[in-house]
C-alpha cells in the first residue's frame, strides 16, 4: 500500500522493497484529540532563524469533521506568538496544511488537502529565513516532492526570528497542541520518526527516496541534529517523547499511555475504520479504531483496506450503549453496495453480519443461522474471513460461533458460506459495523483491532498473539493461515 509519486490518494508508503535491505520503523505514536494528547518540552534559545521539520503523518478525525483545526507542530510562549503547523479547517483550506508563523495569521496554506485516513504522509517543512530567494525561507515537501501551489502565501523578512528556539517568544516546543494549550485545538492521528534538525534547512532525500518504483520510502536520517535537535520514535512506551539522536532532549507527555504506541508505522501500514467510508455518520477516535455509531441511523462504517482474496483476522470490543444488549451489526458488505441501497450490513446479497443481540447471522435480510450466544458489553468479537473458500466465521472472547473452525478450509465447519469477492459489484469486502437498530436513543460502540493495538485503547493486557505471518498484537490468537490487513501482508 504505497504512496506514489503521481500523489494519488493511497495508502502511505510501507511494505516496499527495491531489492534491497530498506529503513524499517516498528511503531508510531497516537494522538487523540478528546483526550488532549500532546508532547512538550522547554527549549532554551538556538538557532531561530534555520532548522527543518520531518515527520511521517497519518490522518486521524478530519478537521472538517470536527470543524477545528489541528496544530501539529507548535513553538513558542502563546497562542499568539507561536509557530504552528495545522491540519487545517478553513474555508479556503479544508483539511489542507497551513502554517501560522506568527500565531496571529494563517501564512501560507498549502492547496492540497489531506483526506485520506489510510495513507502515511512524508511532510518535510524547511525554513531559513537568511535565504535571499524570498520563496526559499519556507519550503514545503510532502513525499519527497516540493509543493508549489498554495491558496495564500506571505512569508518572513530576510534574517527575521522564527518562534522556534526564540527565547524572546518563549520556549515551549509541542507535538499535537498548539503553543498556549488553545481549547480544541489538538492534533488527532499518528505521528512517526519526528526529526528536528537545528542550524540547517534540509530537502527530503535526507530522509526518504523513490525506490524502483518510484514509490517515497523512509531512509534513516544520518546528519547531525544541532543543539536543540532531536528524533522522536516512541519506542519507549512509558516515555514516547524520549529523543534518540543522542542529545537527550527528551519531550514529557501529556495524556499519552503506553497504550498510545502504535505499531502501524510507515513500514508496515494497517486498516482502520475510514472516516471516508462511514454513511452511518459515526464518531472516530482513538486513531479512527474507536467507532461511535450515530443514534438513529443502521448505515455503517467500513475499513480503510479492502480483500479480494485470502484469510484475515479482525478484532472489536463492544462498549458501552444506551441499553443492556449491545445493538450493533459487525461483518463484511460490498461497501459500493452499501452507499448505494443506504442499508445495514446484511440488509442486501452483498453483506454477512453477526446480529449479538439476537444471536443471529443476518444475509440478505434473512437469519441463516440461529440460536448463538449473545454477548455483553466489554466482549471480544472475532471475525476470520476465509475468501480462499468463501466463508466468514464469528467468535466470541476466543470461541468461534457454530462450533466453527477457519481453518477448516473447503468443509467450512460452523462457518457461513458466502458470495466469492470477484462476484461483487466491487470486487472486494471491507470490514464493517453498525447499529442493530434505528430507533433513536442506541449508539452501538466499538473499539477495533486490526492487529495494531491488543490493549484496545490501553483497556486490556495485551496477549500478544501475531498472525500467520508473525505480524500483528492480538488479544486471541488468529485462526491458522489467518492474516493482519496491514501492508506487510500486501492484502
Amino acid at each position: 500500500m504505497p504512496v506514489s509519486k503521481d500523489y494519488l490518494p493511497i495508502a502511505g508508503a510501507s511494505g516496499q522493497t527495491t531489492g534491497v535491505s530498506v529503513y524499517t520503523m516498528n511503531q508510531s505514536i497516537r494522538f487523540d484529540e478528546t483526550r488532549n494528547t500532546y508532547l512538550i518540552k522547554n527549549f532554551g534559545s538556538s538557532n531561530s532563524r534555520t532548522f527543518t521539520l520531518s515527520f511521517w503523518w497519518k490522518i486521524g478525525q478530519h478537521p472538517s469533521v470536527t470543524s477545528a483545526r489541528q496544530a501539529i507542530f507548535s513553538a513558542g510562549g502563546s497562542a499568539g506568538a507561536s509557530f504552528t503547523l495545522y491540519h487545517n479547517h478553513n474555508s479556503a483550506t479544508i483539511d489542507g496544511l497551513t502554517l501560522s508563523l506568527t500565531g496571529s495569521a494563517e501564512d501560507i496554506r498549502l492547496t492540497r488537502t489531506f483526506k485520506d485516513p489510510s495513507a502515511w504522509y512524508h511532510v518535510v517543512v524547511a525554513c531559513d529565513s537568511t535565504d535571499t530567494v524570498t520563496t526559499n525561507r519556507v519550503r514545503f515537501y510532502v513525499n519527497g516532492l516540493r509543493e508549489s501551489s498554495f491558496v495564500g502565501a506571505s512569508y518572513p523578512s530576510q534574517n527575521s526570528d522564527f518562534y522556534v528556539n526564540y527565547a524572546g517568544g518563549g520556549t515551549n516546543t509541542y507535538w499535537g497542541a498548539r503553543a498556549g494549550l488553545a481549547t480544541g485545538e489538538m492534533f488527532d492521528g499518528y505521528l512517526a520518526e519526528i526529526n528536528f534538525v537545528d542550524g540547517q534547512a534540509l530537502g527530503p532525500e535526507n530522509f526518504g527516496e523513490f525506490n524502483a518504483h518510484d514509490l517515497w520510502i523512509p531512509i534513516e536520517y544520518s546528519g547531525s541534529y544541532g543543539t536543540n535537535g532531536y528524533l522522536i520514535q516512541g519506542g519507549t512506551a512509558t516515555a514516547l517523547g524520549t529523543d534518540t539522536s543522542g542529545n537527550s532532549n527528551n519531550f514529557a507527555n501529556s495524556a499519552l499511555q503506553t497504550s498510545d504506541q502504535i505499531i502501524d508505522n510507515p513500514t508496515d501500514n494497517y486498516a482502520t475504520m475510514s472516516p471516508n467510508a462511514n454513511p452511518g455518520g459515526a464518531t472516530l477516535n482513538q486513531g479512527n479504531l474507536k467507532a461511535t455509531m450515530a443514534s438513529g441511523t443502521k448505515k455503517g462504517v467500513y475499513s480503510t483496506v479492502a480483500v479480494s482474496s485470502g484469510k484475515w483476522y479482525v478484532e472489536g470490543r463492544l462498549l458501552s450503549d444506551n441499553t443492556d444488549s449491545p445493538y450493533a451489526y459487525v461483518g463484511i458488505e460490498d461497501y459500493n453496495s452499501a452507499i448505494e441501497s443506504g442499508q445495514y450490513i446484511g440488509r442486501d446479497t452483498y453483506g454477512y453480519s453477526y446480529d449479538p443481540a439476537n444471536g443471529a447471522i443476518l444475509h440478505n435480510n434473512s437469519n441463516v443461522v440461529s440460536s448463538l450466544p449473545s454477548v455483553a458489553q466489554g466482549d471480544i468479537i472475532q471475525i476470520a474471513v476465509d475468501l480462499d473458500n468463501n466463508a466468514i466465521y464469528w467468535g466470541k472472547n476466543g470461541t468461534f460461533l457454530n462450533s466453527g473452525n477457519p481453518a477448516s478450509g473447503a468443509s467450512k465447519t460452523g462457518g457461513v458460506s458466502i458470495i466469492a469477492a470477484s462476484s461483487q459489484p466491487s470486487g472486494h469486502y471491507h470490514i464493517g459495523h453498525c447499529n442493530g437498530t434505528g430507533s433513536s436513543g442506541y449508539q452501538s460502540i466499538i473499539q477495533w483491532n486490526f492487529g495494531q493495538d491488543g490493549t484496545f485503547a490501553g483497556n486490556k493486557t495485551a496477549q500478544g498473539n501475531s498472525d500467520a505471518s508473525g505480524f500483528g498484537n492480538f488479544f486471541y490468537s488468529p485462526p491458522a493461515g489467518a492474516k493482519a490487513l496491514c501492508s506487510r501482508n500486501n492484502p
